[in-house]
């Protein structure tokens, strides 16, 4: 069923807040020693520009199902990128960037499995928390400290 125009431009705020929340990056390194800088910033650019290529391509919901079913895609997605992520082995210069925004990137996503168990229930009111929550974080900005620009810019979702 199809939510009045107030409620739907609620949920279509609410999903940009969670992609700006929890867009993000990440990469792997099969090799024990620490990647330098530009390396670091090299692989987690190109792993997040795949992974906002895979944002970009979900529907923005409309209501509280597609909600749902939105923030558990982009739990999955950012669940991989939190494993990429743990597994980079940055130059002691940047660890404490990097640790910085890999912890709001676990913190989002335990919000987002809080959002889709609110979208589920269908309580309003704690999606939107949930979204202001997000939208706190402020992991773009975190990412762009830590020199990932690809990082730091959420992608745009398809309209619905």
């Amino acid at each position: 069923m199809a939510l009045p125009a107030k409620r739907r431009i609620a949920m279509v705020l609410v999903s940009g807040a969670v992609v700006a929340g929890v867009a993000g990056c990440g990469g792997g390194s099969s090799s024990n020693s620490r990647l330098s800088h530009s390396e670091l910033v090299s692989k987690a650019n190109a792993a997040c520009q795949k992974a906002n290529t895979t944002v970009a391509a979900l529907q923005s919901p409309t209501d509280n199902a597609g909600l749902a079913s939105y923030s558990s895609k982009l739990a999955a997605a950012t669940g991989q990128m939190e494993q990429q992520i743990a597994s980079l082995k940055p130059p002691s210069s940047d660890e404490r960037s990097i640790g910085a925004y890999l912890a709001a990137l676990r913190q989002s996503n335990a919000l987002l499995a809080q959002l889709r168990s609110a979208a589920q229930q269908g309580n309003t009111g704690q999606v939107r928390e949930i979204g202001t929550q997000l939208q706190a974080i402020g992991i773009g900005a975190l990412a762009a400290r830590a020199g990932l620009g690809s990082c730091a810019t959420p992608p745009a979702t398809k309209a619905s």
